[in-house]
């Protein structure tokens, strides 16, 4: 439905409905095709002459009916496969609907312009128009006054309608298809470094076009090893599109339609125009993308999402990596706007640098405490011994069923879905079950000078205090969660809970959630 509701008003007695669907069957344009007339106006199907042909049936339907009492519809360029228009037009006669001593006429050239469903679809649409006073009425074929033989020519009209759209499907691929083959192109915006002539043939730019130098220089770049996304971001365009126009035979001369991986046809003319890439640059990279795949590389300016999925929302969902920062945004930028959000409401959003600012702050207060009260150093004992015993039988018993649940989730979970990062997932699980089958003798030495080490870290991080770069304070957080067992964010008051292990306490942090929030919508 539109903004502005389809509404006939009470005196409205006829509708004209006025249908084409493309604007070029509109006005008086013609169509061209590379700078050739093709073909005028259809006079069969122009907007003028439908409008003069259903004026004409109102005025023999109802003699006394005036100009104010008809309406217009015009749809043009509207597909008469498009069922929300007809909707709208049956709801609007719905709600406003006619008597039999007064009925109102829907008027329209033939079956086509009014529409191009199948026959069980557009019949259920006359009846709601027949119920609501509105009779259906056609310039060709005239009603023959016998009820069942206008019945049965208006079913078998309208079947022919849909099947004429049904075979303009099926004709669309050969067509496309003929023109691959002969190398012309299908139309459209040529790719950039071409131009198309008056034939249809793609034809490169000079050698001093910025488009040409661009095209050279970003096959070059990936050749050589550079990120996609900076060679992207040098074009000013997004990866995806950079990786689409990297892959595109048409550098190298050869014309390729079908290449979508769903499309059932296929067709290819190699030497259809002259090359922009040599052969050698062009598998080069082509190589390289099938690596990497089309997704950029992670930006290096960019902090992980150490809380992703472990801060409660006032929702009562997890909070999530939200990302959404434009590909081409500076650091400054990204840590500006990027953030967390519930991904199942999208209600709750928090700015990631405020977010673990505050978490941050109740870390480095509880840190404090338990180093005044010598805890600190008996929370690392416990730590060691855990370590020291994780490579009993019953610790990796324990592991090993973690890991089989888990194995045999992600099997059901692969043959609903078929994903190939449900695939990498069970490469990583069944090659740590492979390790627990020859599980290493912990090395006492190395956990006691690994735990003194993150002892001396973590007092060297608390008298820093709390107000330590973004950088410092992410990476200090990813080392020190497992401390924390839960985490809530109150988006309404911008209030956050840390509860920590044994002994068991919850401090609270404060988050300038409304400039937070302002700041990630700011693109």
């Amino acid at each position: 439905m539109t903004a502005n509701p389809f509404t006939i008003a009470p005196e409205i007695r006829a509708l004209l409905l006025v249908r084409v669907s493309t604007k070029d069957q509109a006005g008086e344009r013609k169509a061209t095709r590379r700078g050739k007339l093709v073909s005028e106006r259809s006079e069969k199907v122009s907007d003028r002459l439908q409008e003069e042909k259903c004026r004409a049936l109102a005025r023999e339907i109802l003699p006394n009916i005036t100009e104010a009492e008809i309406l217009l519809r015009p749809d043009l360029g509207v597909s008469g496969l498009k069922e929300e228009r007809l909707e709208e037009i049956v709801a609007a006669c719905e709600k406003s609907p006619r008597t039999a001593a007064a009925p109102g006429y829907v008027l329209a050239l033939n079956v086509s312009r009014f529409c191009r469903l199948e026959m069980l679809r557009a019949m259920g649409y006359l009846d709601r128009l027949d119920r609501a006073g509105w009779f259906v009425r056609f310039d060709f074929p005239r009603r023959s006054g016998t009820l069942m033989a206008d019945n049965l020519m208006l079913a078998v009209l309208i079947e022919m309608a849909a099947e004429y759209s049904r075979g303009l499907k099926e004709n669309v691929a050969p067509a496309m298809r003929s023109y691959a083959e002969r190398g012309e192109v299908q139309g459209g915006r040529p790719l950039p470094g071409f131009t198309v002539d008056a034939d249809g043939h793609y034809v490169p730019k000079p050698d001093s076009d910025p488009d040409v130098k661009m095209v050279r220089r970003a096959f070059a770049d990936v050749a050589a090893g550079t990120p996609l996304y900076v060679v992207a971001q040098r074009a000013g365009v997004h990866a995806t599109t950079m990786a689409r126009r990297l892959s595109n035979p048409a550098y190298i001369g050869t014309l390729s339609w079908g290449r979508r991986k769903r499309s059932k046809q296929h067709s290819e003319k190699p030497g259809a125009h002259p090359a922009l890439i040599d052969r050698a640059t062009w598998d080069v990279v082509q190589r390289r993308l099938g690596e990497n795949g089309t997704r950029p590389a992670r930006r290096p300016d960019g902090l992980p999402f150490v809380l992703s999925g472990r801060v409660r929302g006032s929702c009562g969902h997890y909070l999530q990596g939200a990302g959404g920062v434009p590909k081409h945004a500076t650091a400054a930028e990204r840590l500006k706007w990027s953030g967390y959000r519930c991904k199942d409401c999208r209600r709750d959003r928090v700015n990631q640098v405020r977010l673990e600012a505050a978490v941050l702050s109740t870390v480095v207060q509880y840190l404090r405490q338990e180093d005044d009260a010598g805890r600190l150093e008996a929370r690392m004992e416990k730590w060691v011994a855990a370590q020291l015993s994780a490579g009993s039988t019953a610790e990796l018993e324990r592991k090993r069923q973690v890991l089989e649940d888990r194995k045999a989730r992600l099997l059901d979970l692969a043959e609903l879905q078929g994903d190939r990062d449900v695939a990498k997932r069970l490469a990583a699980i069944t090659g740590e079950l492979a390790r627990l089958e020859r599980p290493a003798k912990p090395d006492a030495k190395a956990i006691k000078a690994a735990a003194a080490r993150t002892l001396a870290e973590t007092r060297a991080f608390v008298a820093q205090g709390a107000n330590v770069t973004p950088q410092a304070a992410n990476a200090s957080l990813g080392r020190l969660l497992d401390l924390i067992p839960a985490i809530s964010y109150d988006a309404a008051t911008g209030l956050v809970e840390v509860s920590f292990l044994s002994p068991f306490e919850t401090l609270t942090a404060l988050v300038d959630h409304a400039d937070a929030r302002s700041e990630c919508r700011a693109q």
